[in-house]
């Protein structure tokens, strides 16, 4: 009898499918886990956020999301084909497979729908590339009122679309699902545009602001039917959401009514720097990547200023002659060397060294003077703003701990306000080393803030 062939590409395939299938099981189990801990009295679980809430809702049950789903299909399949055969010039090389996503917006958008956005991309007069995103909009119930809301199926056709599509555990199909994203902010790029419209909360979608969970399906162009539809984890956000959900521990509501009761009475400017470096993070979140970068790097120019005027009023300096002088500071050189006579330092080069100075210069400065005197750069990615933020984060925080060293006074606050200061940037450390996890494959420690804020160890 003749032994059978094994087939190592099947093998392969079904290998991968049960890794992935483990990982989804495992993170159900975590989820599973969280909930049973939040929902325990002891602390407070939260209800899903919207877009959460929809995007966990079965594809199959509605009515409208698949027929959007078919008219997707359909379009590639039947009206890409009539559009080309009028370019006699251009030949379609597209593969058979394409792959969707239908990613929830927690907002209305107020555009035509259905609508359709179009692009491809040509190689030497050969059709290579297609991405189409399609608008729907629907009135969804929740309890006795309604909300409008938004759905974007966005589809990429591409020959590496269609090899990433057979392992959803793949980098290269988070790499797809980030140029789905890609597609989706191009509609919004171009709304943002209209002059006689303005809706903020139509923002660019990144990984860190999309739901953790991703409906996705792929179809197959010629059969004009759907090969495989699944609801994906792409990413943790859900779990950043629940942990960020607790009650605050004794530690951290009597740091939260110190600061609370400081800013009643105060208008201090260091809770405005303490806003930047957050405005920082959140602009990142947001997709805005260049304008994360030149404002981390605002937050150390105003941070260096602020620094060197609360140092000379720790010395019992008149704080009209300090803020005076400030305003005849004309470049950062010369607080670089005003900092280095205050702190006794025997060269700037060494204070430079013991605070990141190069490594700020390296991923912040020199990247924002590529944004702000050479406008038509490259646009810069989010692994590049936040080493901006991150090194931006650090320079201060370890200038603070320098400052609570070797300045003394006990009849001015300047240690609680290094210490204030240097802990606001407790949260982009923990960011940086959660980013260099996940990158990595490891597990990656939740941040303690409280036990962050204890100290100002460098």
């Amino acid at each position: 009898m003749k032994e059978k062939k094994r087939d190592h590409k099947m093998a392969v395939n079904k290998y991968r499918q049960r890794r992935f299938n483990d990982d989804v099981n495992i993170q159900r189990k975590i989820e599973e886990k969280l909930f049973e801990e939040y929902a325990g009295g002891q602390k407070i679980m939260p209800m899903p956020s919207l877009n959460e809430a929809l995007a966990s809702q079965d594809m199959e049950k509605d009515s409208q999301l698949k027929d959007a789903m078919f008219k997707m299909i359909n379009y590639f399949s039947d009206d890409l084909e009539q559009i080309l055969k009028h370019q006699k010039n251009i030949k379609c090389c597209l593969p058979d497979n394409a792959v969707s996503f239908i990613i929830p917006l927690d907002f209305y958008i107020p555009l035509a729908s259905p609508y359709n956005a179009v692009a491809i991309r040509l190689t030497n007069d050969e059709i290579t590339y297609a991405t189409c995103v399609s608008i729907i909009s629907k009135t969804t119930p929740v309890g006795e009122s309604a909300v409008k809301t938004s759905y974007l199926i966005s589809t990429i056709c591409s020959n590496d679309a269609s090899i990433a599509s057979k392992n959803e555990a793949s980098k290269e199909f988070l790499k797809i699902y980030e140029e789905a994203i890609s597609a989706c902010n191009n509609i919004i790029a171009s709304f943002q545009a209209i002059p006689s419209r303005h809706n903020h909360y139509f923002h660019s979608i990144t990984c860190q602001s999309a739901p953790s969970r991703i409906n996705y399906f792929s179809f197959s162009r010629r059969a004009k039917k759907i090969l495989k539809k699944m609801t994906l984890y792409i990413h943790g956000n859900v779990h950043g959401e629940i942990f960020q959900c607790h009650k605050l521990d004794e530690q951290e509501l009597n740091f939260f009514r110190n600061l609370h009761l400081n800013k009643s009475f105060s208008d201090d400017k260091i809770f405005q720097l303490v806003n930047k470096i957050n405005e920082a993070v959140n602009t990142r979140c947001f997709g805005n990547n260049n304008e994360a970068i030149v404002l981390a790097d605002n937050f150390v120019e105003l941070s260096l200023g602020y620094l060197y005027c609360e140092i000379r009023i720790a010395k019992e300096e008149d704080c009209t002659k300090v803020y005076e002088d400030y305003s005849k500071i004309k470049s950062m050189n010369e607080i670089w060397d005003a900092l280095v006579n205050l702190l006794s330092y025997s060269s700037k080069t060494k204070l430079k060294n013991d605070i990141g100075f190069n490594d700020w210069m390296r991923d912040c400065r020199n990247k924002r003077d590529d944004l702000t005197h050479r406008f038509l750069t490259s646009d810069f990615t989010s692994k590049e703003s936040l080493e901006a933020i991150y090194f931006s984060g650090e320079l201060i925080r370890k200038l603070c701990i320098i400052i609570d060293n070797k300045i003394k006074c006990p009849d001015y606050p300047i240690s609680d306000k290094m210490h204030l200061l240097a802990s606001s940037t407790s949260f982009i450390k923990w960011m940086r080393e959660h980013d260099e996890a996940e990158r990595n494959g490891k597990k990656y420690p939740h941040i303690n803030l409280a036990q962050e804020n204890g100290d100002l160890k460098p």
